[in-house]
């Protein structure tokens, strides 16, 4: 495979012309899956409840004394955070974790498609002829992860 400067892929929808004509497009699309329904590493969100007899908000039933509330972005509100139970409170990156979830609870999961293009359609749109494609990344990777999957997917199609 030539090298190829992929520093033009970073932000959906932006493209790299090959040597022979070929076109990459990167997209980048919400991921539908529930972070929180599918690993056990994020730990589990819940919303307040009521308390039957007192009327007055409190953590949900099956949430310890761990629990957190905790702000999501984007004026979303309160939610109550439950750490997995194997990290602890004082362990080194517990507060990475808790902006990870918050990042999570807040904005979802991505995706990261890349397309090959060859030729265009009557549109004059461009034709896609391969996709390769990763899952489940967390929102605000770093610029190096992003490169990293970035090189995997290019590798997976042109390879």
């Amino acid at each position: 495979m030539e090298t190829l400067d992929l520093s033009t892929l970073r932000d959906d929808d932006d493209t790299l012309v090959l040597d022979d004509g070929r076109v990459l497009r990167l997209r980048i699309r919400p991921d539908d899956t529930n972070p929180f329904d599918e690993y056990d590493v994020y730990g589990r969100i819940g919303w307040d409840e009521r308390d039957s007899e007192t009327g007055n908000r409190r953590r949900p039933r099956d949430f310890d004394g761990n629990a957190e509330r905790m702000w999501l972005q984007q004026n979303s509100g309160p939610v109550w955070w439950q750490p997995p139970a194997d990290i602890k409170r004082n362990a080194p990156g517990f507060a990475e974790l808790r902006r990870i979830v918050n990042d999570l609870a807040s904005f979802g999961m991505y995706g990261y498609v890349l397309e090959l293009l060859d030729g265009k359609d009557a549109y004059q749109h461009g034709i896609v002829v391969n996709v390769a494609s990763l899952w489940g990344i967390e929102p605000f990777v770093d610029a190096a992860y992003a490169e990293e999957i970035i090189a995997d997917l290019v590798r997976e199609l042109l390879d």
